[in-house]
């Protein structure tokens, strides 16, 4: 066991999230769940009725919204008592049962898909027109109207449902293995000046960061060893999630997986491509900055392992929390009166649960459902980037909250937009930070940040996003996802991405099976078109001030009410066009420059 990492019971109450704000006691959960199961059996009252009146039509999908709500509620509450502590067993069976019960629902709704595609443009158009109330859904009938030839038969739809808990279980397997499993066989690892510790998520990215070159590698190698134990474990729980993913394309008729993973957004295939294309044009500024790091860390050869600590040491001091909220608010104020309450708001609630515990999630997210104000998940390490991922997730909080200026229906946001009110955040974090300060060591610190960002979440994830688009047309061209073919893969990406700038460490070939959103196909590239969107809107809103706020601010509120490239192009951002990914690297070339300049001051 892990002695260095608080069990829960022993962080402080102020410190983990408050779940009674959601169901009070395990009572109103239960009477919840059999509320949900009794409307789950009502659905087939409307089956085979959808296009007979708008009235008919309105009351099955103000029926789908409340069951659909329930089980929003009552999935929100069970997830996060997991998140909170996976060795609670209490909280796994309760989080299994609401599995289950997602299923039937699926189930019991899948005839209203099929049905409603095939009600006639012309009549819903009628319908919607006539029927007051129906306005409300337009849009979402619209873009259902745009899914028509990827719909199939009822018979169909249920069996794709009841499928569907299939295609998740490499998902949860995989985050078993990282919170129960993993953490048994990581090694020790020595500290300077300090007993060997046990690796785990925080002590790695802490040794990341470590001045010591020596502890980076012990802590690199190691964690990239431990995953590489397991790789044919890992290997076929991957293979199996690409054939599940193949398996749904197929059965919607989309030609390839990728263009079933677009068709959520509503995107075009061209959108991602553009991205990677966009990107290894701009390699050589990476191979620039690359080689200036080389230099300032005074290294013969740059290694994976030394990608992540500081370029400028002894400016970073242990970050308190509160202290940060308090950055955070400051750099937020060009938001607006509205945003700041809002954020004040949630810094004094109970839904932010900050520091690690053993079983507890790795990592961040902020989650909100319709109706209750979203949840935040930190693993609090007192760095500087604890402050940027507070940013970061605060402003999924905020989208999520302006985003319910929408009826449910469109309550929620697109998975192509969900990574730029974060990102907007960090980017003016980071421009309040260095208008603040007249330290140069510290303004170089904060500029090498920003070149980190876009290191990170641009050109990194697009590297992702490339072995996921290649590991998929493998397999859809019937090759084997073999350990050594994945491994094989993603050594070849660092290479054309890091080379050769970077001795690419054979141990590289590991890091794909450490990678949790590959669960998710097709959802790692949001990371980096999210970013240079963001870049572009923040970088509007420091120019131009309101008229950039109120662009920016409608673009939260839009919630699914618009398809998302269009939303976006609103906010100020046209990823239609490889502009934005352009405009980022633009913004990393500026940055470098400014980074050089600071240096020849010193």
């Amino acid at each position: 066991m892990d002695m260095t990492t608080p069990t829960r019971d022993q962080v402080p109450e102020h410190l983990k999230w408050d779940l009674t704000l959601i169901f009070e006691n395990e009572a109103a959960f239960d009477a919840c769940f059999v509320e949900t199961e009794t409307l789950i059996a009502g659905f087939a009252a409307f089956n085979g009725r959808l296009n007979r009146s708008g009235k008919i039509l309105l009351q099955a999908l103000e029926y789908d919204d409340k069951a659909s709500k329930n089980f929003d509620r009552l999935f929100f509450f069970a997830q996060l008592a997991v998140k909170g502590d996976a060795g609670n067993l209490v909280a796994e069976k309760r989080l299994a049962r609401v599995e289950g019960l997602s299923t039937k629902l699926q189930s019991a709704a899948a005839f209203m898909m099929p049905q409603l595609t095939r009600i006639k443009p012309a009549r819903l158009e009628s319908f919607i027109n006539r029927t007051p109330g129906l306005t409300v859904y337009r849009t979402h009938l619209q873009k259902i109207l745009l899914t028509q030839p990827h719909v199939r038969s009822h018979e169909v739809e249920e069996i794709l449902a009841k499928a569907s808990k299939l295609a998740g279980a490499p998902k949860d397997t995989f985050s078993v293995f990282e919170s129960l499993v993993l953490p048994r066989y990581m090694p020790m690892v020595r500290v300077v000046d300090h007993d060997p510790v046990k690796l785990n998520n925080q002590v790695y990215a802490r040794h990341l960061n470590s001045s010591d070159r020596e502890v980076r590698r012990q802590s690199w190698e190691g964690m990239m060893r431990s995953f590489g134990d397991f790789g044919p474990l890992l290997a076929e729980n991957y293979a199996n999630r690409v054939e599940a993913a193949i398996f749904q394309a197929n059965a919607r008729n989309f030609a390839t997986t990728l263009e079933h993973g677009m068709s959520g957004p509503h995107l075009p295939v061209s959108v991602y491509d553009s991205l990677v294309g966009t990107v290894r044009a701009n390699l050589p500024l990476l191979q620039r900055y690359l080689k200036l790091r080389q230099k300032l860390l005074g290294l013969e050869d740059l290694h994976m392992y030394d990608l992540y600590v500081p370029l400028v040491s002894g400016v970073e001091s242990n970050v308190n929390f509160e202290d940060a909220k308090q950055e955070v608010l400051a750099a937020v104020q060009v938001l607006g009166e509205d945003y700041v309450s809002r954020v004040r708001r949630v810094f004094a609630s109970r839904r932010i649960d900050v520091m690690p515990n053993q079983g507890k999630a790795s990592g961040a997210f902020s989650w909100g459902i319709w109706g209750f104000a979203p949840y935040m998940l930190l693993n609090w390490a007192h760095r500087f980037n604890d402050t940027s991922t507070l940013a970061h997730e605060l402003g999924h909080n905020m989208h999520s909250e302006y985003a319910q200026d929408q009826a449910y229906v469109d309550a929620g946001y697109s998975i192509f937009c969900a990574e730029v009110a974060s990102t907007v955040n960090e980017q003016l974090l980071v421009h309040h930070l260095l208008s603040v300060t007249t330290d140069p060591r510290m303004r170089l610190f904060l500029l090498n940040q920003q070149l980190e960002a876009i290191r990170l979440t641009i050109v990194r994830q697009t590297l992702f996003a490339e072995f996921e688009r290649e590991a998929h047309r493998l397999a859809e061209a019937g090759e084997a996802l073999t350990l050594d073919r994945l491994c094989e893969l993603h050594k070849t990406l660092n290479d054309d991405y890091y080379g050769p700038a970077v001795v690419i460490d054979d141990l590289v070939k590991y890091e794909w099976s450490r990678i949790p959103h590959f669960m998710n196909p097709f959802y790692v590239f949001t990371y980096a078109t999210g970013l240079s969107a963001a870049i572009c809107i923040s970088n509007r809103i420091i120019k131009e001030g309101q008229p950039a706020v109120d662009d920016y601010l409608r673009f939260l509120k839009d919630g699914n009410s618009k398809l998302p490239l269009d939303s976006l192009r609103g906010g100020g951002a046209d990823l239609s066009t490889p502009q934005p990914v352009q405009q980022a690297f633009d913004h990393f070339a500026a940055t470098l420059d400014a980074f050089e300049a600071e240096i020849a001051r010193l």
